[in-house]
């Protein structure tokens, strides 16, 4: 069976992030999602609690993204600022937007941390279950 999904340009960079991670391609990662959301449970399909107004709120903050224009522009200005050949515009430009990535982050782990402790975990854990990468999955020595 074939299928078509449409995803905005941020959840399809994520899924596929995560999908090279567990070394699949994209279609093969989000039909292993799929089906460990619908594995039968005594009989019934197996569901997730309906999430509640603030965890759907803190979710919202967990998963902005920047658009592709974004992270492109942050790349270009990176590597003229690298190569030392980035005009002053430029820099100030390149500033702004890492600006708004730290506070985006900032945002991200507050959220993370609230959501963590209305389920009663900790923010490791919480991480892991949501296939977050953190400090450790980025130690590679």
């Amino acid at each position: 069976m074939e299928l078509t999904i449409e995803l905005n340009n941020d959840l399809e960079h994520k899924l596929r992030d995560q999908a090279k991670l567990k070394g699949l391609d994209l279609g093969q990662y989000i039909a292993m999602l799929i089906q460990e959301k619908a594995v039968p449970v005594k009989g019934k399909i197996a569901t997730t609690p309906p999430l509640s107004i603030r965890e759907t709120e803190l979710f919202e903050k967990i998963n902005y993204g920047f658009s592709v224009d974004f992270w492109q522009k942050l790349k270009e200005l990176n590597q003229k600022r690298s190569a030392m050949q980035i005009r002053e515009d430029e820099r100030l430009a390149l500033i702004s937007m890492t600006d708004q990535l730290e506070q985006a982050n900032v945002l991200r782990i507050k959220a993370l941390i609230e959501l963590a402790a209305l389920r009663n975990t900790d923010l490791e854990q919480l991480m892991d279950e949501l296939g977050i990468l953190y400090g450790k999955d980025f130690q590679k020595n």
